[in-house]
């Protein structure tokens, strides 16, 4: 656990908050396309899908190991996402009635982020250790 705060302490926070905001901003951009969406499906069909794969993905611990699962994780790591995520989230005009959900992947080698439908986003961890000073 202290290994975590360390690294959390370690990360310099300018290039983490540019790395975290310009992912964030570059999912949500994607709403821009969410009004041609709409005539495919509707918002509740959009949250009943997203909910679906969120669960696939939760169960699939080979492919997408929770940060969570990890023995002595840190809180700390977890808070700073979803603070900052919430805040990048209500930043947007786009869907403001969307409930955004961030969860850390544990996964020291993957440098990327990704959303699936119904505001779930995914950064793994070495998005995160990448970032670090």
């Amino acid at each position: 656990m202290n290994n975590a705060i360390s690294q959390l302490r370690h990360f310099h926070f300018p290039i983490v908050l540019f790395l975290c905001t310009s992912t964030l901003l570059t999912l949500l951009s994607c709403s821009s396309v969410s009004s041609l969406g709409h005539l495919i499906i509707s918002d509740e069909e959009e949250i009943r899908l997203g909910a679906q794969l969120k669960q696939e993905i939760l169960i699939d611990m080979e492919n997408y190991p929770l940060y969570t699962a990890k023995s002595g994780y840190s809180t700390v790591v977890v808070n700073f996402i979803d603070s900052l995520g919430n805040i990048l989230a209500q930043a947007q005009n786009d869907r403001p009635d969307l409930e955004f959900t961030f969860t850390v992947i544990n996964n020291d080698t993957m440098i990327n982020a990704f959303a699936i439908p119904g505001g779930h986003i995914f950064i793994y961890t070495g998005l995160l250790l990448e970032a670090e000073n």
